[in-house]
């Protein structure tokens, strides 16, 4: 049965907060935004003679910027007392990334410029599911996702699980 309900968008939502155990993982990161992305991998050849293929690698900057992410996920949030991995199964993800402000990008300025979102919100993702907040970014069916100029800046993000409609 589909939720006859609008959700986001207009589209039909399949799935909502579930009312008994609805967990979520929500906090802060006080940290710049990394400016590069998914995107930023590097081709490489393995092997040699006949059997070479090429391949592709995360490069070090997207491996450091990850490392960053996961430093302050593992701060803010792995390291509370109750925090526990998310459960398998539908999740809702809601991110911000907000960078900071100057003269010609006030406080609340909706940003137009690399990175894009889609490719930063991939990374984000990995991190996630690396520090074990997640079991698995294939469980997110719900995204919300918004960059913008704020103060002060950083990554704001909420994670939390839904409860699947009976069919």
């Amino acid at each position: 049965m589909v939720d006859t309900r609008r959700g986001a968008g207009g589209r039909q939502s399949h799935a909502e907060p579930a009312e008994s155990a609805k967990r979520r993982v929500s906090a802060f990161l006080p940290m710049k935004p990394p400016s590069v992305t998914h995107n930023a991998l590097v081709a490489y050849i393995v092997g040699g003679g006949r059997g070479a293929h090429a391949a592709i690698r995360k490069s070090d900057r997207l491996k450091d910027a990850e490392d960053e992410i996961c430093t302050w996920l593992m701060r803010t949030v792995c390291a509370q007392r109750d925090f526990v991995k998310l459960a398998k199964g539908p999740l809702r993800l809601s991110v911000r990334w907000c960078f900071g402000t100057s003269v010609l990008h006030p406080d609340g300025t909706p940003m137009t410029e690399k990175p894009d979102m889609s490719n930063m919100l991939k990374t984000f993702e990995d991190c996630l599911t690396r520090c074990g907040i997640i079991e698995d970014d294939r469980f997110i069916v719900d995204e919300h996702i918004a960059k913008g100029y704020r103060d002060p800046q950083g990554i704001w993000f909420c994670v939390e699980e839904l409860q699947e409609k009976a069919r």
